[in-house]
């Protein structure tokens, strides 16, 4: 079907005066910023649930990886003994300083 200039004229007016209307409608309004606040808010929750989920992953990696990082750092303490009664000093060397302690308060000797 072919429209005359006049057809396609009066069809133009018809449609900016029923969008006119619509956009002067305030349900027609509130519909449709309904009907957005509706498509937001469902992306929205979608976005934060993924985000939620992805948190909880973190979180339990994380306390994975620090109980692995604790494991490793006791197993690494395992050889280690504690001293009491040295006082620590910045620069010393250490293995002296226990070599001292063993040969002056416990009396042994080192070879």
């Amino acid at each position: 079907m072919v429209l005359t200039r006049d057809q396609k004229i009066e069809i133009t007016e018809i449609i900016q005066e029923t969008v006119s209307v619509l956009l002067n409608d305030e349900r027609f309004i509130n519909k449709i910023a309904d009907k957005v606040f509706e498509r937001i808010e469902s992306k929205m929750n979608q976005h934060l649930q993924e985000m939620e989920a992805s948190v909880a992953h973190l979180i339990k990696e994380n306390e994975s990886l620090s109980n692995e990082l604790d494991k490793a750092q006791q197993y690494s303490r395992r050889t280690n003994i504690r001293i009491f009664g040295l006082d620590e000093v910045a620069g010393e060397n250490i293995e002296a300083c226990v070599i001292n302690a063993m040969k002056d308060k416990v009396n042994v000797t080192t070879q």
